[in-house]
């Protein structure tokens, strides 16, 4: 009996993948750190929609908890036939602020977790279709100070995830990026969003709404999809900008957006 893998699977995003695959029968396999949240969250699944759902807590920046999840899957004779990467970590700011353990979760979470996980599952795989969702962002599409670390994760994974669709398009596996603009996560998020005003708001994307979608895209094996039209034209306008041009309007935006957040009440 095949499971579809969702990591960061307690997030806004991931527990929206969770709820959705659900509620199209699909039986899971549910990974993040909080295993009291896992357990939450699997319960409330299996009652509303009558699948198996399994869960094991993991932290995605440790390579030696990730060895022993994989271990369990392989001795508990797992198989897979869709993985959905969810897990990530965002921070932004000025990289001189920031600190060692910061820099080095980021990338161990956003770069390392995701390909190191990708591979192992795609390694326990069915023979028959197998189905890759990975979460990037929009903001991997472009150079961006104040993000620079987190933007350049994720181009990486936006880089390796188009080319690595081009080498297993014989193999009945399908890659689907998802590359959101703004999604609700935390409050950070809120307050970024607001101190970007209307133009903020418009990119905004409900996290089932981009679920639900997401998956039918990837059903047919669209290889990625921006989610709003405000965010596809943003997307396709500054691509044709220089690169120097590009970076220089979304500092002057990124930084008007921190000093304005920075003035807004904790919610």
């Amino acid at each position: 009996m095949p499971y579809t893998f969702i990591s960061g699977a307690t997030g806004g995003l991931g527990k929206a993948f969770a709820v959705e695959c659900a509620n199209r029968g699909e039986n899971l396999f549910l990974t993040s750190t909080k295993e009291d949240k896992l357990a939450l969250l699997a319960q409330s699944l299996i009652k509303a929609y009558k699948v198996d759902v399994k869960y094991a807590a993991c932290d995605m920046a440790i390579d030696t908890k990730r060895d022993d999840l994989i271990i369990y899957l392989k001795q508990d004779g797992f198989t897979f036939n869709k993985l959905i990467n969810t897990v990530g970590y965002d921070h932004e700011g000025d990289f001189l602020t920031q600190n060692n353990d910061i820099i080095r979760n980021l990338i161990r979470v956003n770069v390392e977790s995701v390909i190191d996980i990708t591979y192992s599952i795609l390694n326990l795989r069915t023979s028959d279709k197998f189905t890759i969702i990975t979460v990037s962002s929009l903001a991997g599409e472009f150079p961006m100070p104040f993000k620079a670390l987190y933007s350049s994760s994720k181009r990486m994974l936006t880089n390796f995830f188009r080319a690595f669709a081009h080498e297993v398009k014989d193999k009945n596996i399908t890659v689907t990026l998802l590359s959101p603009a703004a999604i609700p996560t935390n409050n950070e998020w809120t307050k970024n969003v607001e101190a970007a005003g209307f133009a903020g708001l418009l990119s905004v994307k409900n996290v089932g709404i981009v679920a639900y979608k997401t998956l039918n895209k990837a059903d047919k094996g669209q290889a990625v999809y921006i989610p709003g039209f405000i965010n596809k034209v943003a997307d396709f306008f500054g691509k044709l900008l220089p690169v120097s041009l590009m970076n220089k309007i979304i500092y002057n935006r990124c930084k008007d957006i921190s000093e304005k957040s920075k003035q807004l009440p904790n919610k």
